[in-house]
């Protein structure tokens, strides 16, 4: 009997609650908080950290300290920013309550929107929601706790790198004339160069007419030079992978790079040196931490990927 009576207030406390929750929503109305101006940059504190990120608008790129920034990020922050949709009042006062609502020292985040120096917005953010697509907020330095449309803790949560663009460079696989690869014991050392050759093609369904048109094969060079024929096809394949290089996520400051590489890929496109160098798998991560020279600092490589890139001679020998 005793559980009995447990259970049923239960129930009427709950319902109260929902009561309550009806009234609230019905009451409330939504209100949309609209920057008119410009945003040219974003300062984002988070937690207790001493650590302040500036996104800042150069020219049409946003960069994040010496690095361009992904565009994608950035202009979602730029847009959670110009428009905030307030869902309701939670409480008008937050008092010493600030860990119910994710609002206290270690876990919020202060975000401000910037203009010529200027602050045009703050906003103090809380943790998600249950359901994850809204949060707790406070805007412009008010103490009232408010419930805000979208997810703007994980939108702020954010590291230099994981704010830096991803790609390194973007090519022409036609561009490349010549690729070298070297491996950590140099049982995989070899050098293929590509050569122009010309080639006759008619040029009407009757073959009265022709063309000379430019094919272009490949062949080892140096050591390897005489012990068979590339593959064109799989070297076809190999450049279109090389021409394109974009970080799976770019190190910390500070990692360390091993002193020798397990495989270092060098290629020449358009008369620029090209090399990457791939250290050994982290079997628990699934990735590689590699090296590029025009790459500013050290990145990953998803294995997938990096397997792609790292050719050994018998890929690239014709059976």
């Amino acid at each position: 009997m005793k559980r009995k009576i447990i259970l049923l207030s239960a129930i009427a406390v709950l319902a109260i609650i929902y009561i309550l929750q009806l009234t609230f929503t019905g009451k409330s109305k939504v209100k949309t908080l609209s920057l008119t101006e410009d945003i040219d940059s974003i300062v984002i504190e988070q937690g207790a950290s001493s650590n302040v990120l500036t996104l800042s608008l150069e020219g049409k790129d946003w960069h994040i300290g010496k690095y361009k920034a992904d565009e994608s990020t950035a202009s979602a922050m730029v847009d959670a920013l110009k428009s905030i949709k307030v869902l309701g009042t939670i409480t008008a006062n937050v008092n010493n309550d600030e860990q119910r609502y994710g609002l206290e020292i270690n876990n919020k985040i202060v975000v401000k929107a910037q203009k010529n120096g200027q602050v045009l917005r703050t906003i103090t953010i809380g943790k998600n929601t249950s359901t994850g697509s809204q949060c707790y907020a406070q805007v412009d330095g008010k103490n009232v706790v408010c419930l805000v449309n979208g997810s703007l803790h994980t939108t702020f949560t954010c590291t230099q790198e994981s704010l830096r663009a991803k790609g390194i460079y973007s090519l022409s696989a036609e561009g490349i004339t010549s690729i070298s690869v070297s491996s950590q014991n140099g049982s995989n050392n070899f050098s293929i160069q590509k050569e122009e050759n010309e080639q006759k093609a008619d040029s009407s369904e009757d073959g009265s007419e022709s063309i000379t048109v430019p094919q272009a094969n490949w062949i080892f060079v140096g050591e390897v030079e005489g012990k068979g024929d590339v593959n064109i096809k799989n070297v076809q394949t190999w450049t279109s992978s090389l021409a394109n290089l974009s970080a799976s996520e770019w190190c910390s400051e500070g990692t360390p790079v091993p002193q020798e590489a397990e495989m270092t890929v060098s290629f020449v496109c358009n008369g620029t040196n090209y090399s990457i160098s791939f250290y050994p798998k982290d079997d628990e991560e699934n990735q590689r931490l590699c090296t590029c020279n025009v790459a500013q600092t050290p990145f990953y490589l998803s294995e997938y990927i990096a397997q792609r890139l790292m050719q050994d001679l018998s890929s690239i020998l014709s059976e």
